[in-house]
């Protein structure tokens, strides 16, 4: 997470301002501490923890799911703060480039935005999307997090989750692709370079 951090930083320098949002699951003091340090070093950056706890209070899964339950925790953002819009990254997510043209991007027709992803089928099927939908990776997600509150998405979420047992495919990445499918803005691969575009090739 530090890295991830200090690589949006040096890159973005052009931004006013930059509010990073950690959620945190247990993390320790110390952790936290240092990290603090790191984001107090660039003027134009602030840093907030939100506990996890408090922001997925109302996530009920069972223990026995093989996943962690802090992986949800992006299903559950909107609850941070009233802002209108919201840069979604997993914390092994290394920035190389500014964000200026992704964050002046149009999402106001969309409940995400995000960079297509290839998943087997059956994947797709298991949650309701149809071969020809467009899939999303969700480790870089661009958030419209007003219309998830107009739309009442985090409750969408929750009954997805509740239908499935618990037990969606590719877990929380499976639930925003089910619930918001039709809805989500296809992004440029610059946006979430994946191993599998180098790795695979069109026949495989």
């Amino acid at each position: 997470a530090g890295a991830s951090i200090v690589s949006l930083l040096e890159h973005n320098r052009g931004f006013e301002r930059i509010y990073i949002y950690v959620i945190e699951n247990q993390v320790s003091q110390d952790s936290m501490d240092k990290l603090d340090q790191v984001v107090k070093s660039y003027p134009n950056a602030k840093l907030i923890f939100v506990p996890f706890s408090m922001l997925c209070e109302k996530l009920k899964l069972n223990d026995d799911t093989g996943y962690a339950q802090s992986g949800y925790a992006r299903l559950f953002i909107s609850n941070i703060d009233e802002i209108d819009k919201i840069l979604y990254l997993d914390c092994d997510t290394i920035i190389n480039a500014s964000l200026a043209g992704l964050w002046e991007t149009d999402i106001s027709g969309y409940y995400a935005a995000g960079v297509q992803d290839n998943p087997a089928q059956y994947m797709v099927q298991a949650i309701g999307m149809e071969p020809a939908d467009r899939y999303i990776n969700g480790g870089v997600l661009f958030i419209n997090l007003k219309k998830w509150r107009e739309d009442d998405v985090e409750q969408q979420f929750i009954r997805f989750i509740q239908k499935n047992n618990g037990m969606v495919a590719h877990h929380d990445q499976g639930i925003v692709n089910g619930v918001c499918k039709g809805k989500l803005l296809i992004l440029p691969p610059q946006y979430n370079a994946m191993s599998q575009f180098w790795e695979l090739n069109a026949a495989q």
